[in-house]
């Protein structure tokens, strides 16, 4: 899922270029910048709702630079996409990578920056926002708010606002983690929601492991459901999944029914690993649309009719379990 709207500001107060996050979402945040030999991306910034870290110290030294965000894995649901359309590299762990070409071959992943024209000798301000155009201090409340329903407490909206129902359900939080509080939303808050949101999420859906010595791009199939239980077949990747490295592909408890799985090895280079000549892959009998980029497709059928390749995924059954644990090897 992709959110767009966005906010853009110069500023006077400290000179940095600043990232807000005006969502109801944790964000994980990155830059790039630069020209000819000198392009770099770097992150991850973590941004609680309601406030805003430096991506870059000092003064704004360029006219354009690029940003990009995405949700945490703590949510329930689809990763929220702050992006736009100039690629740079990134990873999962924090980093910083020298050059935009050739990504996947240099083994990393990649995604699509928003770019964004500034004023040299300024500091700068990039809020990303949602529909809701929370103030600041709304998207704290509805960060809140949101990480309380991730940990399983009920609520009826997530809207910002304050009141006797947002408190009632901190304090029951707050019973359940075993804290002494007072219903406030404090920083203390927020990371024990953040924390047993991320344990909550480990317990439950699809992890693909990868045990051997390669590195593995890999994509999934499966069956959504949406209001009306009409069921629609999707596929979605790519997943880059390091030796030795387990990545979260399906979140929340798994639906008794099965599951796909496909992936491809390559090698230090970014270069498709063969055996007896025929690339290593992990496939099976089930046909999925797949594209070269980062893909959430609808319907698994007239793949090639509709623009999109595709291969072959393996069935798993999760047989009733709310985890499912899938190993290349």
């Amino acid at each position: 899922m992709a959110a767009c709207l966005f906010v853009f500001l110069p500023g006077t107060a400290q000179a940095d270029y600043r990232l807000c996050n005006q969502t109801s979402y944790v964000l994980k945040a990155a830059i790039g910048y630069g020209e000819g030999d000198e392009i770099a991306s770097q992150g991850w910034l973590r941004i609680w709702p309601g406030n805003c870290a430096a991506a870059i110290r000092g003064d704004i030294d360029r006219d354009v630079y690029y940003v990009y965000a995405k949700s945490i894995a703590a949510h329930e649901g689809p990763v929220k996409f702050f992006s736009g359309g100039s690629r740079f590299c990134v990873t999962e762990g924090d980093f910083r990578i020298e050059g935009r070409r050739s990504c996947a071959r240099r083994g990393y992943d990649f995604a699509d920056f928003i770019r964004i024209k500034t004023i040299k000798g300024k500091d700068w301000t990039t809020s990303f926002t949602e529909p809701s155009n929370y103030t600041v201090r709304k998207a704290r409340v509805a960060g809140a708010q949101r990480l309380l329903k991730d940990n399983g407490i009920a609520l009826s909206n997530i809207d910002g606002n304050e009141g006797n129902r947002t408190t009632r359900a901190i304090r029951a939080f707050e019973k359940q983690a075993g804290l002494s509080g007072s219903g406030a939303i404090t920083d203390g808050l927020l990371d024990k929601l953040i924390s047993t949101a991320e344990a909550r999420q480990a317990r439950a859906g699809l992890d693909l492991c990868n045990e051997t010595a390669y590195l593995i791009w890999s994509a999934v199939g499966y069956d959504s459901t949406d209001d009306k239980e009409k069921i629609t077949p999707m596929s979605s990747g790519w997943i880059r999944i390091a030796p030795g490295e387990c990545r979260k592909a399906i979140k929340g408890a798994l639906r008794d029914r099965p599951y796909y799985v496909y992936g491809e090895a390559v090698d230090e280079r970014g270069v498709a690993v063969r055996k007896d000549g025929a690339r290593v892959t992990w496939a099976g009998a089930k046909t999925f649309c797949t594209k070269p980029t980062r893909f959430d497709i609808k319907g698994r059928s007239d793949c090639a009719a509709r623009g999109f390749d595709s291969r072959e995924f393996i069935e798993v059954d999760p047989d009733g379990d709310p985890l499912l644990r899938y190993e290349f090897d």
